[in-house]
């Protein structure tokens, strides 16, 4: 499912992209080639069968605000179990963020998500049923790197995977629940229900939905492709996005690898961001 995004810009203004160094990230994303986004669909683990899945990403990002501009890098651990009935996934990022010539260090908001396939068809790969996925406020938001509150996010999710393709959505609603965190003092704050932290901005009330399809070129190689988005609704200060996905995995019996570039269209959630994944199914 492709949202109808809006455009529209936090700040009132466009702002001026560096050249330099979103071209950099390209050379990135060309040589090795998601972030942690809490809604980004995960790969199908029919692909990759059912059981308990280990998995490591490394991330590295560019972004520049009114308020802001740097760059920041990730490393997320994320753990995921899938039976016929009930699919879980955790993942804890961890970040160095570089804002305004300030380096900060710190862990990212955790998220657990719950997916129930009510709909399955093993026959013909069909998956379907509601999602929760709930963050809590691990990182620091007056350090940009958390949201300083918990968000829900409840949805719906479908996939239809076969032995040489896949294709995958998700829609929901996103809220958040209490008040952030907040330095009255720090000149970088955000709007009351304005997308932030920097590393993963969400609105504090957001409709959001993904869509994905991957094909199997050869053997263990998969390519995929997709889009991720969200419009604010019912909060001020809010933001559209829109953010292009492009990836390629590698599924061994076991092991499988993956590299993802990401590149925003509506918004400006960050410049543009390299991901590379590694896990093990046990």
């Amino acid at each position: 499912m492709r949202l109808a995004l809006r455009t529209s810009s936090k700040h009132g203004s466009p702002r001026r992209r560096k050249p330099k160094r979103l071209g950099a990230l390209l050379i990135v994303l060309v040589t090795r080639s998601a972030g942690a986004d809490h809604c980004h669909s995960p790969r199908p683990l029919d692909a990759m069968g059912i059981g308990l899945h280990v998995s490591t990403s490394a991330e590295v990002a560019s972004y520049e605000t009114e308020q802001a501009s740097g760059d920041y890098q990730g490393i997320s651990l994320g753990v995921a179990y899938e039976t016929t009935w009930l699919r879980l996934r955790t993942l804890l990022p961890a970040y160095r963020l570089t804002r305004n010539g300030e380096h900060l260090y710190g862990l990212g908001d955790l998220a657990t998500e719950v997916r129930v396939p009510v709909l399955r068809e093993a026959e013909h790969g069909l998956a379907a049923g509601p999602s929760l996925l709930v963050t809590v406020p691990t990182g620091s938001a007056t350090k940009d790197l958390g949201m300083g509150h918990f968000m829900l996010i409840g949805g719906l999710w479908g996939e239809l995977a076969g032995e040489r393709a896949f294709v995958q959505a998700q829609l929901g609603y996103a809220r958040q629940l209490g008040a952030a965190e907040h330095d009255p003092h720090a000149a970088h704050h955000h709007l009351a229900g304005g997308p932030h932290p920097i590393v993963n901005p969400m609105n504090a009330s957001e409709i959001a939905g993904s869509t994905a399809a991957g094909y199997r070129v050869y053997d263990i190689v998969w390519f995929r492709g997709g889009v991720d988005g969200a419009i604010p609704v019912a909060t001020d200060g809010g933001e559209s996005r829109a953010i292009a996905i492009v990836g390629v995995d590698l599924l061994f019996n076991r092991f499988d690898l993956g590299l993802e570039g990401q590149l925003p269209f509506v918004g400006d959630p960050f410049d543009a961001k390299a991901l590379a994944t590694a896990g093990v199914r046990f």
